[in-house]
């Protein structure tokens, strides 16, 4: 009989890894699950490009000339053009404009580039509405950025930033997970975000 029982023991220990590597997310339900934090134009926005055309003013009502170098960036970038104190869309620019985001468009959004690890969580780190989790690390980049968003002066508008304007793709390690009652994979982690785009604050 312990000859037997031995004899299955590989069926079994196979059968076990066979359920186990089933419990695994697939690299479509983890694209699946991370599309929606990915998806939207990134941008760089300010409440000085709601409208255009744009002039600057010393008076109190109005945008300050203080503001000039942000307006300067954008039309070294070739998205404005300049008159005086006066700043108008060029057609580049009407193409990379928008009104709903205020600001200009570069790059449709992020998608996953690799998916490089899947790690399973303990028990006691998911909470009790999470039926299954997982640590996944995967590379994200940025789809096709604009010619234009990769000049100098966008960079110098940037400063800081300046990642937030690149196609390079950048390693994040992310909570996923199956909800009790619930189809799917989805994220279960707050912090996780990318950088969509950049905003310019206003000068007084």
């Amino acid at each position: 009989m312990l000859r037997k029982g031995l004899s299955r023991l590989p069926l079994l220990l196979a059968m076990g890894l066979i359920g186990a590597c089933q419990d695994k997310p697939t690299d479509a339900e983890i694209r699946a699950a991370l599309a929606p934090r990915l998806a939207g134009p990134s941008c760089i926005t300010s409440v000085l490009f709601k409208a255009f055309p744009v002039t600057l003013s010393n008076a109190m009502a109005g945008i300050s000339t203080g503001n000039a170098p942000a307006f300067d960036a954008l039309s070294q970038a070739g998205l404005l053009k300049k008159q005086g104190t006066t700043y108008e869309l060029t057609e580049p620019g009407r193409s990379a404009w928008s009104a709903e985001s205020s600001g200009f468009c570069y790059s449709s959004g992020y998608e996953v580039k690799d998916i490089k690890d899947v790690a399973p969580l303990a028990p006691e780190e998911m909470g009790s509405a999470v039926e299954q989790g997982w640590t996944v690390a995967v590379d994200i980049g940025q789809q096709k950025v604009a010619d234009w968003a990769k000049s100098p002066a966008i960079a110098e508008l940037a400063g800081r930033n300046a990642k937030a304007v690149s196609e390079a793709a950048r390693t994040y390690h992310v909570i996923l997970g199956r909800v009790r009652g619930e189809q799917g994979l989805r994220v279960i982690d707050p912090s996780f975000s990318v950088d969509k785009g950049f905003g310019v604050s206003m000068a007084w």
